[in-house]
């Protein structure tokens, strides 16, 4: 039964909590040289070495912001599931089930938020280099 737990925890912050690591190392650490390989490489980020380092600054701060909220939407909803959390797989309510769901979902929508975010800042900062 304890295993179920730690697993449904494991599940619920490990995306937030790997996205924010790779928020801080993106802020502190961005790619210096334009690449497709590691980096918010878009068409517009890639237009210059200048967009470069904009967007791989601001994609990372925006992540590490956006994927904070979402720890904490799930550390909520984990305290709030937490007696539900303790049954067996077996015997899961729909309410954990149902909780699990949102809480999946609200953090695939906020991990897609820092791109339109990203791409307006880029469009507006550099305006000559925008080919969308």
């Amino acid at each position: 039964m304890i295993v179920w737990t730690v697993f449904h925890v494991f599940l619920l912050l490990l995306v937030p909590i790997l996205m924010i690591i790779i928020g801080v190392i993106m802020t502190i650490r961005p790619p210096k040289e334009i690449n497709p390989m590691f980096g918010y490489s878009t068409q517009r980020a890639t237009a210059s070495p200048e967009a470069w380092q904009y967007s791989q600054r601001l994609f990372g701060k925006l992540t590490l912001v956006f994927n904070s909220v979402s720890l904490v939407l799930s550390v909520l909803v984990m305290i709030l599931n937490w007696g539900i959390l303790f049954e067996w797989i077996s015997n899961m309510s729909m309410t954990l089930f149902l909780a699990l769901l949102v809480v999946w979902t609200a953090q695939t929508i906020i991990l897609c938020l820092a791109v339109p975010f990203v791409e307006s800042k880029l469009k507006k900062k550099f305006p000559e280099k925008s080919t969308l």
